[in-house]
């Protein structure tokens, strides 16, 4: 199977698996009505104070505008945004094995994503502020991986564009990434490709932060 199409399978089941409970109580929380103000023309910060990054409200507000004021709208994003990160988390781990230069054995694979799935899985999921950057994260990690190892170099951009994205929805989360990727660059990576890979990562986190 390629990897398109194990993605695309991971998506599906998971996509599914975290579903049950899609309408258990649907809770109205601070996303939500944020995110209705924001559709009806108010700006965070300033006709109304949020101590969260404005990115999980605008998609909300895109969210309603395009199907509806539903909640259920709401919590299925949510369920997509967690079944996109099990992919990601998939992917993660076949770099991972990739780099401990064995082949991961895929039984393992599922059974480590199960449990992550397990982690995530909420009834009434809700699109708070961690629902994106838990897979921008995901992504950004796993394309780390790749430029340390030095099988695709422009993975440094990307990995800093990720984390730049991810910092419209959650600002200290992405800082953390970020700064984490930038020391495992100092002590991981050989001292001839530092410089790059630092600069590449500072490069790509400005790029991808630019919009927010």
């Amino acid at each position: 199977m390629s990897e398109r199409a194990a993605a695309a399978v991971v998506f599906v089941v998971s996509l599914v698996v975290l579903s049950y409970g899609l309408g258990f109580g649907l809770d109205v929380d601070v996303a939500v009505v944020a995110g209705d103000r924001v559709l009806h023309g108010d700006a965070p910060y300033r006709d109304f104070w949020t101590i969260y990054a404005p990115g999980s409200f605008v998609v909300i507000a895109s969210l309603f505008a395009a199907l509806g004021r539903e909640l259920i709208v709401v919590h299925a994003a949510a369920a997509a945004a967690a079944a996109a990160a099990c992919v990601a988390f998939w992917r993660l781990l076949e770099e991972l094995a990739a780099a401990g230069g064995r082949p991961a054995s895929r039984h393992a694979r599922v059974l480590v994503l199960a449990v992550f799935a397990c982690a995530i899985w909420e009834p009434s999921p809700s699109f708070d502020s961690y629902a994106v950057p838990r897979v921008l994260l995901l992504v950004a990690w796993r394309d780390w991986l790749r430029a340390a190892r030095g099988v695709d170099p422009g993975a440094w951009r990307r990995a800093g564009i990720a984390f730049g994205v991810a910092a419209f929805f959650k600002h200290d989360v992405a800082a953390y990434g970020l700064l984490g990727a930038l020391l495992a660059v100092a002590v991981s990576v050989p001292r001839g490709r530092r410089g790059s890979g630092a600069r590449s990562l500072l490069v790509g986190a400005t790029a991808g932060g630019l919009p927010g």
